[in-house]
């Protein structure tokens, strides 16, 4: 029985052990022989022997069809090279050996349909390296066996990478993916697909560091030199840079304008300007256009918050204004890069032009509210407030036209009016001041009031 054991032990070992075999035979045949000649009766040790190796391959079988019914296949190249060692000694007219041949046929068509753990499993297997000998030796040849196993497992993972948006489940997937690829068994059409599918994750990775922000954007960083491996001429990862300075540039901006109070307009404009020379990277990537009208927009109702204040305020007016378009013009030329980038969705929003709007409405508040008075109106204040609108405004004066027109009417009928009460009085003062004031009010308006009081007056204008 002790032999029997150990003879059972040797032949069903992970590894060949051809010299304890050897050795069990001899024994055995040895202890026959000096039964034979003590005429010891019994059965032969040899022929026990033959029978525990049927036995044992029996036993086999059985444990790999089990295993194959469950879809367990990563641990069946043990019993797998243990049946071909076993079986190269069994008669050729065997019922066992045909058992174990047939046997190797379904345990190669089982692996199309075994699950991904256990295919993986399988080819980690140390044993795995003798599986397609083993196969062989059962007149079971399955040469490309790796490489199609191997074709299954990465198309899986590339397959799960594509749909992953968790990026520390996605590096899972393409560290497996790097491993898979420095596999012997590779074949020429596995690296085109890895290739295509590194292609395919360029816009994915780049609208997914926008989408992460900066300090998850590192993360999607790191996954990008994987990305870069998988690909013998793999260079995403200088443009994923860029783009991750893009974001960072957005976020520094955004952290300025969401500041109720504080916030330092240099920051925002240094800012628009070091954007310029890297969106080129980014431009037909969806989301980076928005983000970047999104801050523009933002920093021009800033600006124009600056503006009411300034203009409010005591102290020099002018001064506070003419800050505050320096900075605007270096916007705007930051600007006219970002419009020079045809594949960037972008529309120029015009800071001078925004400041100089609100500084121009100030000045026509100040006016309207001098003329609603019924009496009492300061001209000289009123004469200011109308040379602070062009002088201030601009080109902008243009997007208040209709008020302005409005307020100039406003002035000409009440300086008509006032000139109707001189001329019936005979006031020749008034009317002298009053055509004193209309030709101020011409050189600031470009009206011709002036003309049109001495018409009033019968006269002709000097």
């Amino acid at each position: 029985e002790r032999l029997l054991k150990s003879f059972s032990e040797a032949i069903s070992a992970e590894a060949e052990n051809e010299k304890k075999e050897l050795l069990l035979q001899k024994f055995a045949e040895a202890a026959d022989e000096v039964r034979s000649a003590l005429k010891v009766p019994g059965e032969s040790l040899v022929a026990e022997m033959d029978m525990k190796r049927s036995d044992v391959a029996e036993e086999l079988i059985d444990s790999v069809r089990d295993q194959l019914s469950m879809g367990q296949v990563a641990s069946l190249p043990r019993e797998i090279n243990a049946l071909a060692r076993i079986a190269k000694k069994l008669p050729a007219d065997s019922a066992v050996l045909q058992r174990t041949q047939t046997l190797a046929t379904e345990f190669v068509q089982a692996l199309n349909t075994a699950p991904l753990e256990e295919v993986e499993g399988l080819l980690e297997n140390s044993q795995h390296g003798h599986l397609l000998q083993s196969l062989k030796d059962l007149n079971c040849d399955a040469p490309e066996l790796r490489s199609k196993l191997l074709s299954r497992v990465i198309y899986s993972h590339l397959e799960t990478a594509r749909v992953l948006k968790d990026l520390e489940e996605l590096e899972k997937e393409l560290e497996l993916l790097e491993k898979r690829r420095k596999d012997e068994a590779m074949s020429a059409d596995l690296y085109v697909e890895m290739s295509k599918f590194v292609d395919s994750m360029e816009e994915v990775f780049l609208a997914k560091i926008l989408e992460e922000g900066r300090s998850r954007g590192a993360k999607v960083l790191e996954l990008t030199s994987i990305l870069d491996r998988l690909k013998d001429d793999g260079k995403m990862l200088p443009r994923l840079s860029q783009a991750y300075k893009v974001v960072s540039l957005f976020e520094e901006a955004q952290g300025e304008l969401q500041k109720p109070s504080g916030m330092n307009p240099k920051v925002v404009v240094r800012v628009l300007g070091d954007l310029g020379p890297v969106l080129e990277s980014v431009a037909e990537i969806r989301g980076y256009g928005e983000t970047l009208q999104d801050i523009v927009e933002k920093f021009k109702e800033k600006l124009e918050d600056a503006c009411r204040k300034a203009c409010s305020a005591e102290g020099d007016v002018d001064a506070r204004l003419g800050g505050l378009t320096k900075l605007a013009e270096s916007g705007d030329v930051a600007q006219d890069t970002f419009s020079k980038i045809t594949a960037l969705s972008f529309r120029k929003t015009g800071f001078v032009a925004a400041i100089s709007r609100v500084a121009a409405e100030k000045s026509l508040d100040a006016i309207e509210e001098e003329l609603s008075k019924e009496s009492g109106m300061n001209p000289k204040v009123l004469l200011q407030h109308f040379q602070d609108v062009g002088r201030r405004g601009g080109p902008s004066v243009d997007l208040v036209g209709d008020r302005y027109s409005a307020c100039c009417d406003k002035v000409g009928q009440r300086m008509k009016d006032s000139m109707e009460e001189a001329k019936t009085s005979s006031n020749s003062a008034k009317q002298k001041a009053l055509l004193h004031f209309a030709k101020e009010f011409d050189a600031v308006s470009g009206s011709s009031l002036e003309a049109e009081l001495h018409a009033q007056l019968g006269e002709d204008a000097a």
